[in-house]
């Protein structure tokens, strides 16, 4: 019979052990919940940052709205913004707008009597140059205004309005450019073209002065010609070849900025949007040319086109240039993505076309007077896989460069947004900071697992950790205001540390040592002092070596040297805040790699006669180093995805050179400064997700190749 003892015993551990089975299922459950919810949110992440970004380099499309007729021959035609109203020009000057859903007229205004119109001239914001028989040029303006009842239900009137005539200018084709007082005319001549100009200023009594004036220029054999928007540039193409850029104004005449000679014909040219550089149709493709010193450079082109343009139609809200192909095709071509980034083919050959003023929509003329409307998407054609990676020659640069910029005062600006200076910048950055902390970092490690007294080890790895719990805010507050200005006139005293600081500790320990007053494992009693000595002597040799070396101002020799400056925001603070940062990480890490070596091997090494330092080069750091490599690639990690220490300790300057003394801009930092100002679902916020997500790429790739350099190392050192 069985004692009853062990019933209640045996009871207890069949209920002991079923309570530990339910906590270790339950444990195990939830490790396994935590682990798939952990993965799905960096898959989560992934995918969203994916999903923002990949419009980016979505085709763009053209959507067909409507076709209509109109039986009169138009000399212009046009539309709005909308797709609600089209109107019409004749050569009697009859103005008709119509409605592009019903195809009715809805307005209709005769502008002149007794007079027909020789040619017409009109730019995207519906103001037409007419040029008439009798000889005057005239400014009519379509004016569409949009109304919203209290319903909230958009209407569209329409009307019109003559801004100027100018009288007795000959039948030749005119471009007309009016702004306040204003007024540039260049009209077609026999010999070339003639070049009217007038201003009118006001002086301080309230009187009008008017200026003008009037200067012919020969060109035979002209072909095209354009005026810029802002009326201070034309621009001209002649039958030779010869592509010349005139300078405009009404006191100093008309002026040769830059000409070039091209080696096909010329067809079609126009300003891109800006003014500051010219898209030119040729035999050979499109290209876009800039002055420069006097002359004009191709910066950029299209080349290889199936067939040649004929006619340029620039936008009036990007880079854009719209294009008209001798096979009837109209193609959007973007000025600095130098790429075609739409095609529009219609089932018969388009002889002439329009864009509305948003550029998001073209109005088409077929045989028959068919006239084709599309609708446009395409948000981002400014972006490509050349303007993210590649130098790009920009308007009023000398050279490509990568640069990012993605704002600027005006709207015309050409956007800059190489994300090359940014990569860099991380790279430059992590760089200079790991430079700063491995050393420390490792140094210090080694130390406090081998050497270091335990009742201080205690204490020491808690504080180093307890280094970690410093907001980077406060890193970066005290690095920009504090640091950056006592290390900007101390430049030469930091580079002397570098040298004096282990001078002095080794000097300084040697003879210690020989004393007999140090004592195993407390060495840091009298290494801090010696630091502190070397810092000091630093400083002071340092101050004494800028007035013997560099006349007392160092940032002044180094920019009349080497013509760069030595700003006060640079990466040598960088290198000591960042690193400070990062030093506790790598320091744990690295420290408890070494500390988890087995003792019974450290001690066999010992007991076969190796020295404690012999024992550590050949011993404890190899089996430990897979730890160690972990520590410096997380903290790698750590330090390319920082953000508010390199966004407040920098001058944010995206800038590609290796100085130290130069600051840059990071992945991290770009996304904090330029969020707040992007437009959502804009260019700018869809890179800046570009931005994010090529980061985390960064970190991932460098954690995973940790892992598996560690997990190799791991392998190797347990096999031996």
């Amino acid at each position: 019979m069985v004692p009853p003892y062990f019933v209640q015993e045996s009871l207890v551990d069949r209920k002991t052990r079923r309570r530990i089975q339910i906590m270790d299922t339950g444990a195990k459950w939830m490790i396994t919940l935590g682990g798939i919810a952990v993965i799905a949110c960096m898959v989560v992440m992934i995918i969203l940052m994916a999903d923002v970004a990949w419009p980016l380099f979505k085709q763009a499309s053209a959507t067909k709205e409507h076709q209509a007729a109109f039986v009169a021959e138009t000399v212009h035609y046009s539309f709005d913004d909308y797709f609600e109203r089209a109107y019409f020009l004749d050569e009697s000057g009859l103005l008709t707008v119509t409605s592009i859903p019903e195809n009715e007229v809805v307005f209709q205004r005769e502008l002149r009597s007794n007079a027909r119109i020789m040619s017409a001239h009109a730019n995207p914001d519906h103001v037409i140059t007419c040029v008439w028989d009798d000889g005057t040029v005239t400014l009519e303006s379509i004016i569409f205004k949009t109304e919203y009842d209290d319903q909230g239900q958009r209407s569209t009137r329409s009307n019109h309005e003559t801004v100027r005539s100018f009288g007795d200018m000959g039948t030749g084709e005119a471009i007309a450019m009016v702004q306040d007082q204003s007024s540039v005319v260049v009209q077609e001549t026999e010999n070339g073209l003639a070049v009217h100009q007038v201003s009118m200023t006001e002086d301080l009594f309230g009187d009008i002065e008017e200026t003008s004036s009037v200067e012919d220029i020969g060109l035979p054999g002209l072909i095209a010609f354009d005026v810029s928007h802002d009326r201070s540039q034309l621009v001209t193409a002649q039958t030779n070849g010869q592509l010349t850029l005139w300078a405009l104004d009404p006191d100093e005449g008309v002026a040769v900025s830059g000409s070039a000679q091209l080696s096909g014909a010329i067809h079609d040219l126009t300003f891109v949007y800006g003014d500051a550089s010219i898209a030119v149709a040729d035999d050979h493709g499109l290209g876009i040319w800039m002055p420069l010193n006097g002359e004009l450079l191709e910066i950029r082109s299209l080349k290889g086109h199936t067939s040649a343009f004929q006619k340029l139609i620039p936008s009036r809200r990007d880079k854009s240039v719209f294009a008209l192909s001798s096979s009837g095709s109209v193609s959007q071509i973007h000025a600095t993505s130098e790429r075609e980034v739409l095609e529009i083919r219609a089932p018969f050959p388009l002889s002439s076309f329009m864009v509305n003023q948003q550029g998001k929509g073209i109005m088409a003329v077929t045989q028959g007077n068919q006239y084709w409307f599309w609708r446009l998407d395409n948000p981002h054609p400014d972006v490509s896989f050349k303007t993210l990676w590649l130098p790009v020659w920009y308007e009023g640069y000398p050279e490509p460069v990568f640069t990012w910029q993605s704002s600027a005062a005006t709207d015309d600006f050409e956007p800059k947004t190489s994300l090359m200076p940014l990569l860099f910048g991380s790279l430059k950055g992590t760089f200079y900071s790991m430079i700063f902390a491995l050393p420390i970092a490792l140094l210090g490690a080694i130390y406090t697992s081998y050497l270091m007294d335990p009742k201080w080890k205690r204490w020491v790895k808690p504080a180093v950790e307890l280094m970690a719990a410093i907001p980077t805010v406060v890193i970066g507050f005290l690095a920009a205001l504090w640091l950056a200005p006592r290390l900007e006139d101390r430049v030469p005293a930091v580079f002397m540390s570098l040298l004096l600081v282990p001078i002095v500790v080794i000097v300084g320990m040697t003879l210690i040592q020989k004393w007999g007053k140090v004592r195993l494992g407390r060495e840091f009693y009298w290494v801090m002092p010696l630091v502190a000595l070397g810092v000091l002597l630093s400083l002071g040799i340092g101050e004494w070596f800028q007035q013997w070396m560099f006349d007392g101002d160092f940032r002044l020799w180094y920019f009349e040297t080497f013509s760069k400056g030595v700003d006060q925001r640079n990466c040598l603070v960088i290198a000591f805040a960042l690193g400070f940062a990062v030093i506790p990480i790598i320091f744990t890490i690295s420290e408890d790699a070494l500390s988890n070596v087995p003792a019974h091997i450290t001690a066999a090494s010992l007991a076969l006669g190796a020295t404690p330092w012999q024992t550590l080069r050949r011993v404890v750091l190899p089996i430990a180093s897979p730890g160690i490599f972990a520590a410096a690639m997380i903290g790698f990690g750590r330090a390319v995805g920082e953000t508010m220490i390199v966004l407040m300790a920098t001058g944010n300057t995206p800038i590609m050179e290796w100085s130290i003394f130069n600051g840059m801009r990071t992945l991290s930092a770009n996304i904090a400064v330029e969020i707040p100002e992007a437009p959502v679902d804009g260019s700018l916020y869809r890179i800046l997700f570009l931005t994010a997500l090529l980061l985390f790429v960064i970190t991932f790739i460098v954690n995973t190749a940790a892992e598996f350099v560690r997990h190799k190392l791991s392998k190797k050192y347990k096999q031996a």
